[in-house]
Protein backbone atom coordinates (compact mmCIF):
# COMPACT_ATOMS: atom_id res chain seq x y z
CA UNK A 1 0.00 0.00 0.00
CA UNK A 2 1.04 3.32 -0.39
CA UNK A 3 -0.16 6.94 -0.03
CA UNK A 4 0.78 9.59 -2.26
CA UNK A 5 0.17 13.63 -1.92
CA UNK A 6 1.41 16.47 -4.71
CA UNK A 7 0.69 20.15 -5.08
CA UNK A 8 1.60 22.48 -7.40
CA UNK A 9 1.03 26.03 -9.55
CA UNK A 10 0.72 25.59 -13.51
CA UNK A 11 0.81 28.96 -15.45
CA UNK A 12 -1.23 29.25 -18.86
CA UNK A 13 -0.59 31.22 -21.74
CA UNK A 14 -2.93 29.09 -24.65
CA UNK A 15 -3.85 32.06 -26.77
CA UNK A 16 -3.54 33.01 -30.21
CA UNK A 17 -0.36 35.03 -30.65
CA UNK A 18 -0.73 38.96 -31.17
CA UNK A 19 -4.44 38.24 -29.55
CA UNK A 20 -3.79 41.25 -26.91
CA UNK A 21 -2.58 43.53 -29.82
CA UNK A 22 -5.47 46.10 -31.15
CA UNK A 23 -5.93 44.78 -34.96
CA UNK A 24 -7.87 46.76 -37.34
CA UNK A 25 -10.76 44.46 -40.10
CA UNK A 26 -11.88 45.89 -43.15
CA UNK A 27 -15.63 46.96 -43.57
CA UNK A 28 -17.14 48.69 -46.03
CA UNK A 29 -19.73 51.42 -46.09
CA UNK A 30 -21.59 54.29 -47.91
CA UNK A 31 -23.04 57.67 -48.26
CA UNK A 32 -26.76 57.15 -49.17
CA UNK A 33 -25.69 56.27 -52.36
CA UNK A 34 -25.02 52.79 -54.05
CA UNK A 35 -21.31 52.57 -54.00
CA UNK A 36 -19.10 51.33 -51.47
CA UNK A 37 -16.42 52.50 -50.00
CA UNK A 38 -13.38 50.87 -48.00
CA UNK A 39 -12.96 51.17 -44.53
CA UNK A 40 -11.24 49.90 -41.29
CA UNK A 41 -12.63 49.79 -37.60
CA UNK A 42 -11.58 47.95 -34.38
CA UNK A 43 -12.19 44.28 -34.47
CA UNK A 44 -9.82 42.75 -31.26
CA UNK A 45 -9.41 45.96 -28.36
CA UNK A 46 -5.67 45.89 -27.39
CA UNK A 47 -4.77 44.76 -23.91
CA UNK A 48 -1.59 44.69 -22.51
CA UNK A 49 -1.80 43.86 -19.16
CA UNK A 50 -2.99 40.60 -19.80
CA UNK A 51 -1.33 38.11 -17.34
CA UNK A 52 -1.27 34.35 -17.59
CA UNK A 53 -4.26 32.37 -15.89
CA UNK A 54 -2.55 29.83 -12.99
CA UNK A 55 -3.98 27.05 -11.99
CA UNK A 56 -3.07 25.23 -8.41
CA UNK A 57 -3.79 21.45 -8.42
CA UNK A 58 -3.46 19.47 -5.09
CA UNK A 59 -3.85 15.24 -5.28
CA UNK A 60 -4.17 12.52 -2.91
CA UNK A 61 -4.08 9.25 -3.63
CA UNK A 62 -3.80 5.33 -2.68
CA UNK A 63 -2.46 2.84 -4.54
CA UNK A 64 -2.69 -0.86 -3.10
CA UNK A 65 -3.15 -4.63 -4.69
CA UNK A 66 -4.06 -8.00 -3.70
CA UNK A 67 -3.67 -11.69 -4.48
CA UNK A 68 -0.05 -11.63 -5.34
CA UNK A 69 -0.55 -8.11 -7.11
CA UNK A 70 -3.41 -9.96 -9.35
CA UNK A 71 -5.84 -7.12 -8.57
CA UNK A 72 -4.44 -3.83 -8.07
CA UNK A 73 -6.66 -0.72 -7.89
CA UNK A 74 -5.31 3.04 -7.37
CA UNK A 75 -8.21 6.11 -5.87
CA UNK A 76 -6.96 9.88 -6.47
CA UNK A 77 -8.93 13.05 -4.84
CA UNK A 78 -8.00 16.15 -7.28
CA UNK A 79 -8.75 19.48 -6.52
CA UNK A 80 -8.06 21.95 -9.26
CA UNK A 81 -8.57 25.88 -9.43
CA UNK A 82 -7.90 28.31 -12.20
CA UNK A 83 -7.83 31.94 -10.77
CA UNK A 84 -6.91 34.74 -13.84
CA UNK A 85 -8.97 32.45 -16.25
CA UNK A 86 -8.25 33.52 -19.81
CA UNK A 87 -11.55 34.31 -21.10
CA UNK A 88 -12.76 36.41 -24.27
CA UNK A 89 -15.34 39.29 -23.88
CA UNK A 90 -17.30 41.05 -26.66
CA UNK A 91 -18.13 44.81 -26.53
CA UNK A 92 -22.06 45.50 -27.47
CA UNK A 93 -22.69 46.05 -31.27
CA UNK A 94 -23.52 49.92 -29.86
CA UNK A 95 -19.89 50.34 -29.07
CA UNK A 96 -18.20 48.66 -32.19
CA UNK A 97 -18.89 45.00 -31.32
CA UNK A 98 -14.83 43.88 -30.71
CA UNK A 99 -13.84 41.38 -28.40
CA UNK A 100 -10.43 41.50 -26.45
CA UNK A 101 -9.05 39.26 -23.67
CA UNK A 102 -9.20 39.43 -20.31
CA UNK A 103 -8.14 37.73 -16.66
CA UNK A 104 -11.26 37.26 -15.03
CA UNK A 105 -12.73 34.85 -12.62
CA UNK A 106 -12.15 31.37 -10.56
CA UNK A 107 -12.98 27.79 -12.37
CA UNK A 108 -12.69 24.98 -10.43
CA UNK A 109 -12.10 21.18 -11.32
CA UNK A 110 -12.75 18.79 -7.81
CA UNK A 111 -13.03 15.12 -8.27
CA UNK A 112 -12.40 11.32 -8.05
CA UNK A 113 -9.98 9.09 -10.42
CA UNK A 114 -10.38 5.65 -9.85
CA UNK A 115 -8.12 2.81 -11.89
CA UNK A 116 -9.01 -1.27 -11.37
CA UNK A 117 -6.22 -3.61 -13.10
CA UNK A 118 -7.28 -7.55 -12.70
CA UNK A 119 -5.34 -10.18 -14.36
CA UNK A 120 -8.58 -12.24 -14.01
CA UNK A 121 -7.12 -15.58 -15.56
CA UNK A 122 -3.88 -16.95 -15.90
CA UNK A 123 -4.00 -20.06 -17.49
CA UNK A 124 -1.19 -21.72 -19.86
CA UNK A 125 -2.90 -21.30 -22.91
CA UNK A 126 -5.45 -18.88 -21.70
CA UNK A 127 -5.31 -15.53 -20.06
CA UNK A 128 -7.65 -12.74 -19.35
CA UNK A 129 -6.49 -9.00 -18.01
CA UNK A 130 -8.78 -6.37 -17.52
CA UNK A 131 -8.50 -2.44 -16.48
CA UNK A 132 -11.20 0.01 -15.62
CA UNK A 133 -10.21 3.69 -15.56
CA UNK A 134 -13.30 5.78 -14.08
CA UNK A 135 -13.46 10.17 -13.27
CA UNK A 136 -16.03 11.57 -11.53
CA UNK A 137 -15.81 15.37 -12.05
CA UNK A 138 -17.31 18.58 -10.23
CA UNK A 139 -16.71 21.58 -12.78
CA UNK A 140 -18.24 24.92 -11.81
CA UNK A 141 -17.54 29.00 -12.01
CA UNK A 142 -16.70 30.08 -8.15
CA UNK A 143 -16.70 33.64 -9.12
CA UNK A 144 -16.40 36.30 -11.75
CA UNK A 145 -14.93 40.01 -11.40
CA UNK A 146 -18.41 41.40 -11.56
CA UNK A 147 -19.15 39.20 -8.70
CA UNK A 148 -22.23 36.57 -8.57
CA UNK A 149 -24.64 38.65 -11.38
CA UNK A 150 -21.83 38.44 -13.84
CA UNK A 151 -21.64 36.13 -16.85
CA UNK A 152 -20.06 36.16 -19.74
CA UNK A 153 -21.83 34.43 -23.15
CA UNK A 154 -20.75 31.98 -25.70
CA UNK A 155 -20.68 32.45 -29.18
CA UNK A 156 -23.80 33.03 -31.58
CA UNK A 157 -24.01 29.34 -33.33
CA UNK A 158 -26.27 31.01 -36.18
CA UNK A 159 -26.41 35.13 -35.61
CA UNK A 160 -29.89 36.32 -36.76
CA UNK A 161 -31.59 32.49 -36.12
CA UNK A 162 -29.82 31.00 -33.01
CA UNK A 163 -29.40 33.40 -30.10
CA UNK A 164 -25.98 33.12 -27.81
CA UNK A 165 -26.36 29.36 -26.59
CA UNK A 166 -24.16 29.00 -23.82
CA UNK A 167 -22.94 31.23 -20.47
CA UNK A 168 -20.27 31.11 -17.95
CA UNK A 169 -22.17 32.06 -14.54
CA UNK A 170 -20.86 31.52 -11.21
CA UNK A 171 -22.59 28.87 -9.82
CA UNK A 172 -22.92 26.25 -12.56
CA UNK A 173 -20.32 24.36 -15.33
CA UNK A 174 -18.26 25.67 -18.05
CA UNK A 175 -20.20 24.86 -21.00
CA UNK A 176 -23.42 25.64 -19.59
CA UNK A 177 -26.66 25.94 -21.88
CA UNK A 178 -28.98 29.16 -21.51
CA UNK A 179 -32.37 28.98 -22.57
CA UNK A 180 -35.99 29.21 -22.48
CA UNK A 181 -37.97 25.52 -20.33
CA UNK A 182 -40.45 24.28 -23.40
CA UNK A 183 -43.45 23.64 -22.19
CA UNK A 184 -45.55 21.60 -24.94
CA UNK A 185 -47.59 22.78 -27.45
CA UNK A 186 -50.81 25.11 -27.07
CA UNK A 187 -54.19 24.23 -28.32
CA UNK A 188 -53.54 25.42 -31.23
CA UNK A 189 -50.14 23.74 -32.07
CA UNK A 190 -48.08 26.36 -31.13
CA UNK A 191 -44.49 26.00 -28.86
CA UNK A 192 -45.02 27.47 -25.82
CA UNK A 193 -42.16 28.48 -22.65
CA UNK A 194 -42.47 29.13 -19.04
CA UNK A 195 -42.89 32.83 -18.29
CA UNK A 196 -40.05 32.64 -15.40
CA UNK A 197 -40.55 36.27 -14.37
CA UNK A 198 -44.68 35.88 -15.18
CA UNK A 199 -44.76 39.15 -17.42
CA UNK A 200 -46.92 37.55 -19.78
CA UNK A 201 -44.23 37.78 -22.60
CA UNK A 202 -41.86 35.41 -23.70
CA UNK A 203 -38.16 37.49 -23.91
CA UNK A 204 -34.69 37.25 -22.53
CA UNK A 205 -35.26 37.56 -19.42
CA UNK A 206 -37.49 34.15 -19.27
CA UNK A 207 -34.17 32.66 -20.38
CA UNK A 208 -31.89 30.34 -17.34
CA UNK A 209 -29.14 27.52 -17.20
CA UNK A 210 -31.17 24.52 -18.56
CA UNK A 211 -28.59 21.95 -19.15
CA UNK A 212 -24.46 21.56 -19.37
CA UNK A 213 -21.62 19.64 -21.95
CA UNK A 214 -19.78 18.64 -19.01
CA UNK A 215 -20.04 15.10 -18.28
CA UNK A 216 -20.32 13.85 -14.35
CA UNK A 217 -18.81 10.86 -14.86
CA UNK A 218 -16.12 9.06 -17.40
CA UNK A 219 -15.17 5.17 -18.29
CA UNK A 220 -13.31 3.57 -19.91
CA UNK A 221 -12.59 0.14 -19.90
CA UNK A 222 -9.61 -2.33 -21.58
CA UNK A 223 -9.43 -6.07 -21.68
CA UNK A 224 -6.74 -8.10 -23.40
CA UNK A 225 -7.33 -12.03 -23.94
CA UNK A 226 -5.01 -14.54 -24.96
CA UNK A 227 -5.53 -18.03 -26.54
CA UNK A 228 -2.16 -19.29 -27.64
CA UNK A 229 -1.47 -17.71 -30.94
CA UNK A 230 -4.43 -15.57 -31.01
CA UNK A 231 -4.67 -12.00 -29.21
CA UNK A 232 -8.18 -10.22 -28.71
CA UNK A 233 -8.31 -6.47 -27.53
CA UNK A 234 -11.53 -4.47 -26.85
CA UNK A 235 -11.39 -1.06 -25.34
CA UNK A 236 -14.64 0.74 -24.28
CA UNK A 237 -15.25 4.36 -23.49
CA UNK A 238 -18.19 6.17 -21.74
CA UNK A 239 -19.32 9.09 -20.26
CA UNK A 240 -22.71 10.05 -18.23
CA UNK A 241 -24.37 13.33 -17.54
CA UNK A 242 -23.48 15.61 -20.36
CA UNK A 243 -26.17 17.15 -22.06
CA UNK A 244 -25.97 18.16 -25.90
CA UNK A 245 -27.72 20.87 -27.80
CA UNK A 246 -28.79 19.57 -31.06
CA UNK A 247 -29.16 22.73 -33.49
CA UNK A 248 -29.21 20.41 -36.24
CA UNK A 249 -31.91 18.95 -35.37
CA UNK A 250 -33.70 22.29 -34.79
CA UNK A 251 -32.82 23.25 -38.25
CA UNK A 252 -34.45 20.30 -39.89
CA UNK A 253 -37.46 20.85 -37.70
CA UNK A 254 -38.19 24.46 -37.65
CA UNK A 255 -39.81 26.77 -40.18
CA UNK A 256 -36.73 29.75 -39.62
CA UNK A 257 -34.18 31.44 -41.17
CA UNK A 258 -33.18 29.89 -44.40
CA UNK A 259 -34.58 26.64 -42.78
CA UNK A 260 -38.14 27.40 -44.61
CA UNK A 261 -39.43 23.80 -44.98
CA UNK A 262 -39.42 20.69 -43.45
CA UNK A 263 -36.71 17.92 -43.74
CA UNK A 264 -37.00 16.19 -40.72
CA UNK A 265 -39.30 13.09 -40.88
CA UNK A 266 -40.47 13.32 -37.63
CA UNK A 267 -41.58 16.61 -37.85
CA UNK A 268 -43.82 16.37 -41.06
CA UNK A 269 -45.20 12.87 -39.69
CA UNK A 270 -45.73 13.05 -36.40
CA UNK A 271 -46.56 16.83 -36.23
CA UNK A 272 -49.83 18.59 -34.68
CA UNK A 273 -51.70 18.14 -37.76
CA UNK A 274 -50.92 14.88 -37.99
CA UNK A 275 -51.36 13.39 -34.40
CA UNK A 276 -52.75 16.76 -32.22
CA UNK A 277 -51.95 17.57 -28.86
CA UNK A 278 -49.72 14.56 -28.11
CA UNK A 279 -46.93 15.94 -30.76
CA UNK A 280 -43.64 17.67 -30.09
CA UNK A 281 -43.76 19.39 -33.04
CA UNK A 282 -46.27 21.86 -34.18
CA UNK A 283 -48.12 21.69 -37.19
CA UNK A 284 -47.00 23.01 -40.59
CA UNK A 285 -50.11 25.18 -41.38
CA UNK A 286 -49.62 27.02 -37.87
CA UNK A 287 -48.39 30.76 -38.22
CA UNK A 288 -46.63 32.72 -35.81
CA UNK A 289 -44.89 29.85 -33.95
CA UNK A 290 -42.16 30.54 -31.66
CA UNK A 291 -39.12 28.62 -32.71
CA UNK A 292 -36.52 28.64 -29.90
CA UNK A 293 -33.90 26.83 -30.51
CA UNK A 294 -32.03 27.15 -27.73
CA UNK A 295 -34.36 25.62 -25.29
CA UNK A 296 -35.19 22.35 -23.31
CA UNK A 297 -36.76 21.23 -26.42
CA UNK A 298 -33.38 20.43 -28.28
CA UNK A 299 -31.41 19.66 -25.59
CA UNK A 300 -30.83 16.14 -25.02
CA UNK A 301 -28.90 13.48 -22.98
CA UNK A 302 -25.71 13.16 -24.60
CA UNK A 303 -24.62 9.86 -22.27
CA UNK A 304 -23.15 7.09 -24.53
CA UNK A 305 -20.78 4.03 -24.12
CA UNK A 306 -18.72 2.83 -27.33
CA UNK A 307 -16.49 0.23 -28.43
CA UNK A 308 -13.63 2.80 -29.47
CA UNK A 309 -11.41 0.10 -30.63
CA UNK A 310 -11.39 -4.18 -31.26
CA UNK A 311 -8.62 -5.79 -32.44
CA UNK A 312 -7.93 -9.50 -33.26
CA UNK A 313 -3.93 -10.69 -34.06
CA UNK A 314 -2.82 -14.38 -34.55
CA UNK A 315 1.22 -14.86 -34.13
CA UNK A 316 3.32 -17.09 -36.60
CA UNK A 317 6.51 -18.04 -35.45
CA UNK A 318 9.98 -18.52 -37.10
CA UNK A 319 9.45 -22.41 -36.67
CA UNK A 320 6.21 -22.29 -39.25
CA UNK A 321 7.20 -19.59 -41.69
CA UNK A 322 10.89 -20.06 -41.68
CA UNK A 323 11.93 -16.68 -42.74
CA UNK A 324 10.32 -14.64 -39.82
CA UNK A 325 8.02 -14.34 -36.80
CA UNK A 326 4.86 -12.40 -38.64
CA UNK A 327 1.86 -10.93 -36.85
CA UNK A 328 -1.55 -10.61 -38.52
CA UNK A 329 -3.64 -8.45 -36.75
CA UNK A 330 -7.35 -7.03 -37.87
CA UNK A 331 -8.93 -4.11 -36.15
CA UNK A 332 -11.87 -1.84 -36.57
CA UNK A 333 -12.26 1.67 -34.38
CA UNK A 334 -16.01 3.12 -33.46
CA UNK A 335 -17.23 0.14 -34.05
CA UNK A 336 -20.66 0.98 -32.29
CA UNK A 337 -22.17 3.67 -29.97
CA UNK A 338 -24.93 2.84 -27.74
CA UNK A 339 -26.95 6.33 -26.85
CA UNK A 340 -30.15 7.77 -26.53
CA UNK A 341 -28.89 10.75 -28.37
CA UNK A 342 -30.65 11.73 -31.75
CA UNK A 343 -27.94 13.68 -33.25
CA UNK A 344 -24.76 12.17 -35.50
CA UNK A 345 -22.72 11.75 -32.73
CA UNK A 346 -22.69 12.13 -29.08
CA UNK A 347 -19.17 13.97 -28.59
CA UNK A 348 -18.58 15.43 -32.04
CA UNK A 349 -17.24 19.12 -31.64
CA UNK A 350 -18.79 21.85 -33.93
CA UNK A 351 -16.40 24.90 -32.63
CA UNK A 352 -12.76 24.99 -33.00
CA UNK A 353 -12.41 28.54 -32.08
CA UNK A 354 -11.37 30.36 -28.83
CA UNK A 355 -14.54 29.44 -26.94
CA UNK A 356 -14.61 25.64 -27.54
CA UNK A 357 -14.64 24.83 -23.84
CA UNK A 358 -17.47 27.15 -23.54
CA UNK A 359 -19.23 25.73 -26.81
CA UNK A 360 -18.31 22.28 -26.67
CA UNK A 361 -22.32 20.93 -26.05
CA UNK A 362 -23.46 23.20 -29.24
CA UNK A 363 -24.05 20.22 -32.09
CA UNK A 364 -24.49 21.88 -35.69
CA UNK A 365 -23.86 18.59 -37.58
CA UNK A 366 -20.77 18.08 -36.64
CA UNK A 367 -18.74 15.12 -38.53
CA UNK A 368 -19.23 12.17 -36.64
CA UNK A 369 -16.28 9.48 -35.97
CA UNK A 370 -15.52 7.51 -38.78
CA UNK A 371 -15.36 3.58 -38.23
CA UNK A 372 -12.74 2.35 -39.64
CA UNK A 373 -11.10 -1.37 -40.50
CA UNK A 374 -7.52 -2.00 -40.29
CA UNK A 375 -5.46 -4.83 -41.61
CA UNK A 376 -1.54 -4.64 -40.51
CA UNK A 377 1.39 -7.31 -41.07
CA UNK A 378 4.46 -7.36 -39.16
CA UNK A 379 7.45 -9.20 -39.92
CA UNK A 380 10.61 -9.67 -37.64
CA UNK A 381 13.47 -11.58 -39.78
Amino acid sequence: MKLRASFGIVGNQAIDPYSTLGLMTQTKYNFGTSSDYVGYWANDIATPELTWEKTRQFDVGLDFSMFNHRLSMSVDYFDKRTTDALLKKTMPNYKGGASYWVNDGEISNRGVDISLTAHLIQHKNFTWSTTVNGTYLKNRVEKLAGGENDYFFGSKPASGMVDEASIIKPGYAIGSFYGYIWTGLDESGKDTYQDMDNSGTIDGSDRRVIGKATPDFTVGWNNTLTYKNWDLNLFFNGAFGADRLNLARFTMASMVGDSRFITLREAYTDNFDKVGQSAIYPGLKVAGNNYQAVSTKWVEDASYVRLENISLSYNLSKKVTKFADIRLTLSCQNLFTITGYKGMDPVGTTFSNDNVDVDAGIDMGAYPTPRTFTFGVRMNF
